[in-house]
C-alpha cells in the first residue's frame, strides 16, 4: 500500500506550474568505452537498473502482443531490446541508435544471447529516412527521448513515429519525468533517509 505521506506531493505536482526548464542529457550521442560499458552493465541482469528493465519488458510484451515488426528507437546497448526479443521470439525487432559504440555493445549482447529476431541500425531517431512509411506495427522507446536536445527534435522524433507506424499500431514510450516543484523533489530525495 502506498504511503499516505506521498498524497500532498502528488496533489502539488498536479496543481503547480513547472518551475524548471527541460534539461536534456548533456551528450546527444554516448561515446567512449567507459561510458558505454557503465551504461550497458547498469541494465544487465545483475545491474542496478535490472528491475526497471524487467518491469518495462513485461509492459512492452503486453503492448506488442500480436505484432510482427517492432521498431526500437534509441536502443542503446540493446539490454531492453534483447530482453523483449527473448520474450517475443515470434516478433522481428529493429533497434536504431546514433552511437556506433553503443551499437557495437548491442551487437555483442545480441550475439551472446543467440537472438536471430533482432537487427540493429545506426540512425538518427529524428530522421529515419532509411525506414519506409508504415513499415512497423509497433514502436517502442525506453529512456532515450531525454537525449534529444530541443522540443523541435522531440517533434521530429514523434513525426517519425507517426510516419513509420502502421495505422492503429502499438506504441510504448517511457522516459524520465521531471517533478514540477522543488518541494516535491526534496520530498522524494529524502523520503527514505531514515532507512539509510
Amino acid at each position: 500500500m502506498p504511503r499516505l505521506s506521498i498524497l500532498p506531493t502528488l496533489i502539488r505536482e498536479q496543481l503547480v506550474s513547472p518551475q524548471f526548464p527541460r534539461e536534456p542529457e548533456p551528450d546527444l550521442v554516448m561515446e567512449g568505452d567507459e561510458q558505454v560499458r557503465a551504461y550497458s552493465e547498469a541494465g544487465r541482469i545483475d545491474g542496478v537498473m535490472s528491475a526497471s528493465y524487467l518491469f518495462n519488458s513485461a509492459r512492452i510484451s503486453s503492448t506488442i502482443a500480436g505484432c510482427k515488426r517492432v521498431l526500437d528507437l534509441g536502443c542503446g546497448p540493446a539490454t531492453q531490446l534483447a530482453q523483449v526479443a527473448q520474450l517475443n521470439s515470434d516478433i522481428f525487432f529493429v533497434g536504431v541508435d546514433l552511437s556506433k559504440e553503443l551499437l557495437l555493445s548491442a551487437q555483442a549482447h545480441i550475439a551472446a544471447q543467440s537472438l536471430t529476431n533482432v537487427e540493429l541500425m545506426e540512425g538518427d531517431i529524428t530522421s529515419l529516412r532509411q525506414i519506409k512509411d508504415q513499415s512497423f506495427d509497433a514502436v517502442i522507446s525506453t529512456m532515450a527521448l531525454h537525449h534529444l536536445p530541443t522540443h523541435g527534435h522531440l517533434d521530429s522524433c514523434f513525426a517519425e513515429v507517426s510516419r513509420t507506424l502502421q495505422p492503429d499500431g502499438a506504441l510504448y514510450l517511457i522516459d524520465f519525468s521531471r517533478l514540477k516543484s522543488l518541494k516535491s523533489i526534496l520530498f522524494f530525495a529524502y523520503m527514505n533517509r531514515k532507512h539509510d
